[in-house]
């Protein structure tokens, strides 16, 4: 569902980015209010899940309302979200990934931490189990030599989950949020994925500043081949998961 999933794998289930109920404000809602075109699954209606991921600070990964609704008690997500966490979480426990590789039952996770100091900073996570790994970049990546080094040190790609159309808004507030297909396939020829699945490309409904001047272009398979004969479109409530229904990595 746009940027929430549902993985199992390593026999730890997870909700990674959960936005199932209400709407999407950044700051305020004449700046950026969004909400999914398509009616996300009831948190009731999920299936059974251990631990929330969250990937990055900003309220379409971090969604308040869906966490209370929620209420996990344990979350993984960056230090930086973790004051936000605990005022909405007193009780759950927060874990880091970015101070080294996070190991659960057969499950090893990987940071791909961003070198930016400054907004927008978007990070990315490999998901291993040492038999195969996914690759969860859900506004892209600029990769960096350590990027490269993890990536170097991974089990085979079974999927690379990424952003393939391009969301670009002015300098001032951001740029390229989303650097769609180019970059996908930069990280395609890193890791060399048996399938990429879109990620973050709903259409939303919107109002307020960013809507208006955000310029959008769309995924071409035409204009990149090599992404498109790699596809593999997930149902808005279809999960990620591992076994028949992914290739074996090529």
């Amino acid at each position: 569902m746009d940027s929430s999933w549902w993985l199992h794998m390593g026999s730890v289930r997870m909700l990674i980015d959960p936005w199932l109920v209400g709407s999407e404000v950044d700051y305020f809602r004449w700046f950026n209010t969004q909400w999914h075109r398509t009616p996300p699954i009831e948190p009731k209606d999920l299936p059974d899940w251990d631990i929330v991921v969250i990937t990055q600070k900003y309220p379409d990964h971090l969604h308040p309302e869906t966490l209370r609704a929620l209420n996990p008690t344990e979350v993984w997500a960056p230090g930086h979200t973790h004051a936000t966490l605990k005022r909405l979480l007193p009780a759950a426990r927060l874990v880091d990934p970015r101070r080294g590789p996070l190991l659960r039952a057969h499950l090893k996770v990987r940071w791909l931490e961003s070198t930016r100091r400054l907004d927008p900073i978007y990070e990315g996570v490999v998901f291993d189990d040492g038999t195969v790994s996914i690759v969860l970049a859900p506004h892209g990546l600029q990769v960096t030599p350590a990027h490269q080094t993890i990536f170097q040190g991974i089990s085979p790609c079974a999927a690379l989950v990424v952003p393939l159309r391009r969301y670009a808004l002015p300098t001032v507030l951001g740029g390229a949020v989303a650097p769609g297909a180019g970059n996908a396939k930069a990280l395609l020829d890193l890791v060399n994925p048996a399938q990429v699945i879109p990620t973050h490309d709903e259409d939303k409904h919107g109002s307020g500043l960013i809507p208006r001047l955000a310029h959008i272009t769309p995924f071409d398979p035409n204009h990149w081949p090599e992404i498109a004969e790699r596809v593999r479109k997930l149902g808005n409530y279809a999960p990620i998961t591992l076994g028949r229904s992914l290739p074996a990595p090529r």
